[in-house]
């Protein structure tokens, strides 16, 4: 029997877990670039972020700004924001931005609007919609209307995927919607995703909001 080790309980403790697989089943793992190399220190971290590659630096750029904001990826994510956000601020208070001038928000809302119908696409079968998902941290809305006729028409269209008149069979195997991925699964299991992941994105938006709207109550 094969197996593979996958990376688990990265917030506490981190180790490998070792998954057995079939002898029948064709895998393969797609480590991103560089995972051998050594995780920079904190000290590393500071002199990236103070020295960046090919741009000014970021106490430069902050400098004469009246608001920041600092856009960081969900605890779903590796990535270890509490080592780096220090070595940031202290960067932004060089600029004279003030603590009281900086807000934190989690980048999830456009993600999980888009990864949805992607899922929900491979889930009924269809052809799923070109998708350029790291960019999908990176949206911007000119302004509340534009956010909001995004959500709607994302509503619209995951609702069409789903209408109870389209008949599916739950048990067929559907490709990854990524297709440098050889992968094969359960419609069921695309469809349980999809949900399972806006739901868990829902509520770290959620409280996000209540957040905000305590930060701007009275008192």
């Amino acid at each position: 029997m094969s197996s593979v080790k996958l990376p688990q309980y990265i917030w506490h403790n981190q180790k490998d877990v070792e998954y057995p697989l079939p002898d029948s089943w064709k895998t393969t793992v797609h480590n991103i670039a560089g995972h051998n190399n050594p995780a920079l220190k904190l000290a590393g971290i500071k002199k990236a972020i103070a020295s960046p590659i090919g741009m000014p630096p970021l106490r430069e750029l902050a400098k004469g700004k009246k608001q920041v904001v600092i856009i960081f990826d969900d605890m779903t994510r590796g990535t270890r924001v509490y080592e780096i956000v220090p070595a940031v601020l202290e960067e932004l208070h060089a600029a004279g931005i003030t603590d009281n001038q900086i807000r934190f928000i989690a980048a999830v809302a456009n993600h999980s609007l888009l990864s949805t119908r992607q899922w929900l696409s491979v889930a009924v079968g269809e052809p799923p919609p070109d998708r350029d998902r790291p960019t999908e941290f990176e949206y911007a809305a000119r302004d509340s209307g534009e956010l909001l006729a995004l959500v709607d028409g994302m509503f619209e269209e995951c609702l069409a995927l789903v209408d109870k008149s389209r008949e599916v069979d739950w048990g067929a195997l559907r490709r990854h919607w990524d297709a440098t991925r050889d992968i094969e699964l359960f419609a069921a299991w695309a469809l349980l995703h999809a949900v399972e992941h806006l739901r868990e994105h829902v509520g770290q938006i959620s409280l996000t909001r209540q957040l905000w709207e305590r930060r701007l109550a009275p008192g």
